[in-house]
């Protein structure tokens, strides 16, 4: 084995192997590699200083070499893991072997006894408080079994005579406290330093943390949107300056104190909070959930909210918190355009659109028998290209105003055409629908009568029908009424045929 081979072993065993785990543990495995190089140090010391002295026996001298080997056993035996067995065995060697050397040489009244103090100082460093009172017990016991034994003169003559031998214990001796001391002065340093790093990380992070507090703060009092926290309970726990303001009250604190039951003094509508609650249950979260609220004075707008339900460690609700924005004045666009899609601009009825949107609807449903009535304003043409449009539209003003008084609310009324109505009456029979139709042609004829500079006349065909069938139904309605338009002309051209 070359010279560089041999340093490369050397330097395996003297390196303490590495484990992955805390550090008291890698703290142990340093300490115990450290102790067991320097006994075998100084067992070795010993055993060559017995040898220059030539006072000590073949057993003294047999057992320091089986103290040396269970030495190297244990640092092989450290590399394979067994740290802390190693340790006990490390204890359990130093005691033995101080109580076998004392008794061998006849006394306690040798460097031998100093073993003992090592091994206490050692188990408290490898096992702390509990390691270094079993030491204790155990080294005060042996002591005491020698003390006994002495006295009892069991043990062999001992030679008194002092040589190179006790010298160079003695200052092995002291170079196993030194290194004792100086590991106990490294460890306390390096404690030390974890310590002020832990304390400076604990300061940069509550610096940290009081940074993000001032920032949730700044956000929570300064944004334009609500931002409120309430609880299962039905109070709010906080809410911002924004949310009061929107709410009408003075303050958050006003808000939060006279808020007692969100789902009445917020909602228009109770159920929607039992819905918003529901939604946090099942999701954990809910966005863009919209309800009508009311403010503190009683008036109603609509808001728009995004929240959440928080929960501790142990899955314990504490509360919800969110956002809430006023969407009040794109409810009322959303509102207006639909009403626009859905509404003919001049009569301010329903138009066609809706219309077949209704009849489409109708025919897939249950609402049978379906009625329809068409409405056919006469002399249109003639208005419009004698008067003008104006008069035009100020008659179809009229006949809209005329039927919607004919009719109920849930009676679909719509302007199809140009100078054309249709009304859908859901579950009405044909006898129904005539009754209707003769209530139309009343309200017709009151209105001229109260206005006889205004002659409002119009031609109306009725249908019924089952389901399925509204298409053909409307047809029928539709050729009924021009038929009875034809016949009105018919009337008129004899008439003046006649004059």
């Amino acid at each position: 084995m070359t010279s560089g081979n041999m340093w490369v072993q050397l330097k395996h065993w003297l390196v303490p192997p590495f484990f992955v785990g805390n550090s008291e543990q890698i703290n142990r495995v340093r300490l115990l590699n450290t102790l067991l190089i320097a006994y075998c140090i100084f067992i070795l010391i010993l055993f060559l200083a017995g040898q220059l002295g030539g006072k000590l026996s073949l057993v003294v001298s047999g057992l320091e070499i089986l103290l040396i080997a269970c030495g190297l056993a244990l640092l092989f035996w450290i590399r394979r893991g067994g740290v802390k067995l190693a340790g006990i065995a490390l204890i359990a060697l130093i005691l033995i072997g101080a109580t076998t050397v004392s008794a061998l040489l006849g006394t306690i009244r040798t460097p031998s006894l100093s073993f003992y103090i090592l091994a206490v100082i050692t188990a408290g460093l490898l096992f702390h408080l509990r390691g270094t009172i079993l030491t204790v017990v155990l080294s005060s016991l042996f002591v005491l079994g020698l003390v006994l034994t002495e006295n009892a003169h069991l043990l062999p003559p001992a030679d008194y005579t002092v040589n190179v031998t006790q010298w160079l214990t003695a200052s092995s001796i002291f170079c196993l406290v030194g290194i004792l001391i100086y590991y106990l002065d490294e460890s306390g340093l390096q404690a030390l330093s974890q310590a002020v790093s832990s304390l400076e990380e604990r300061k940069k992070v509550e610096a940290q943390l009081r940074e993000s507090e001032e920032r949730y703060r700044h956000i929570f009092e300064y944004a334009t949107e609500g931002i409120f926290q309430s609880g299962s309970a039905g109070r709010f726990i906080r809410v911002n300056p924004a949310m009061a303001r929107m709410y009408g009250y003075a303050s958050p604190e006003d808000m939060v104190a006279s808020i007692t039951d969100i789902s009445s003094q917020i909602y228009a509508d109770p159920a929607k909070r039992i819905a918003f609650q529901t939604g946090l249950r099942t999701a954990g979260v809910i966005t863009g959930f919209e309800a009508e609220n009311l403010r503190k004075d009683g008036t109603s707008f609509w808001i728009t909210c995004n929240a959440r339900a928080v929960y501790n460690s142990e899955g314990e609700f504490l509360f919800y918190e969110g956002t809430v924005q006023d969407i009040s004045d794109r409810k009322r666009s959303e509102e207006q355009l639909r009403y626009l899609i859905s509404h003919d601009a001049l009569t301010g009825i329903f138009n066609r659109t809706f219309f077949e949107e209704e009849l489409a609807r109708l025919d897939g449903g249950r609402e049978y028998p379906v009625s329809i009535i068409i409405i056919d304003v006469d002399n249109m043409k003639l208005t419009n290209d004698s008067l003008g449009h104006a008069a035009g539209d100020a008659l179809l003003k009229h006949t809209a105003l005329i039927l919607k008084s004919a009719f109920r609310t849930e009676e679909v009324l719509a302007r199809i055409g140009g100078d054309e109505f249709a009304v859908l009456l859901p579950f009405t029979d044909a006898n129904t629908a005539e009754q209707i139709e003769r209530r139309v042609r009343e309200k017709l004829e009151e209105f001229n009568v109260c206005h006889p500079d205004i002659s409002v006349q119009v031609s109306i065909g009725v249908a019924t029908t089952g389901p399925h069938n509204l298409s053909e139904a409307f047809t029928n309605a539709d050729q009924r009424m021009y038929a009875e338009k034809f016949a009105r002309r018919e009337m008129k051209r004899a008439m003046a045929s006649s004059v």
